[in-house]
């Protein structure tokens, strides 16, 4: 691993539990900030029951996706399963303000932007177990961007006859990837000793699901570097083309 990235990991796990701090949360016996537990597995509504997060610092994350993408590991398998519960039990109400979906619960770390998507008039007009569908046609296209910033990789279109139907997945943390050499990079967008990077692929649902830790608010980081994630046991960027 590069010293580039390596120097990064730390700033990542930071950047993580900041942006988990903007959304509404709990407070712990030790007073670390921890979000309140939430959805059931394999559901967008209803009580947590197979993991409560609140015990667990966010970067217990980089260490199931380390497991995981090691496919000679024994706990490759029970590493995949604990990451998406940890993910969906730590998942928040859109609450107030989402009419019909106030119960739907989302990452934390996507829900003061879908917040700020409806205030800026965004609607959200479905979700299902996964994706929720939004029409952006009553927003000011640069304000997509300035809101979801590098969650913007998230959106996919939705596939139909309206140009501003955007569907965006509930869970980023988890998403399915693909990879690609670094021959098949811009100059700009390599690192040192990173031999694959990662884009995000939700048109593909044959692509493995891989755990994201997600960079938010780091100086000198440029917008199409959106996180990391681990390919066969080592650090790999996840990037966004730019459009």
């Amino acid at each position: 691993m590069s010293a580039d990235i390596e120097r990064t990991l730390d700033e990542i796990l930071s950047g993580v539990n900041a942006l988990l701090a903007e959304a509404p949360t709990g407070a712990s016996k030790d007073g670390t900030i921890v979000p309140k537990p939430a959805v059931q597995a394999g559901s967008v509504r209803g009580p947590a029951r197979d993991l409560d997060p609140a015990p667990w610092p966010s970067s217990i994350l980089a260490l199931l996706a380390m497991v995981e993408s090691d496919a000679n590991h024994p706990g490759v398998a029970i590493a995949g399963r604990l990451a998406a519960q940890f993910v969906q039990a730590r998942a928040l109400p859109l609450g107030a303000g989402f009419a019909g979906l106030a119960d739907v619960r989302v990452s934390p770390l996507l829900l003061p932007r879908f917040q700020r998507l409806a205030e800026q008039g965004a609607v959200m007009l479905s979700c299902d177990a996964m994706f929720s569908t939004w029409d952006f046609s009553r927003l000011a296209a640069d304000r997509i961007p300035s809101i979801l910033s590098r969650m913007s990789a998230l959106l996919c279109p939705d596939q139909g006859d309206h140009t501003d139907r955007w569907k965006i997945p509930h869970l980023p943390e988890r998403v399915p990837l693909q990879w690609i050499s670094s021959s098949e990079v811009s100059q700009e967008m390599r690192f040192e000793g990173a031999a694959e990077s990662a884009v995000i692929d939700l048109d593909n649902s044959s692509s493995r699901v891989s755990t994201i830790l997600w960079i938010d608010g780091l100086e000198f980081v440029p917008d199409w570097w959106c996180g990391m994630a681990f390919r066969r046991g080592q650090w790999c960027p996840v990037i966004q083309p730019k459009r």
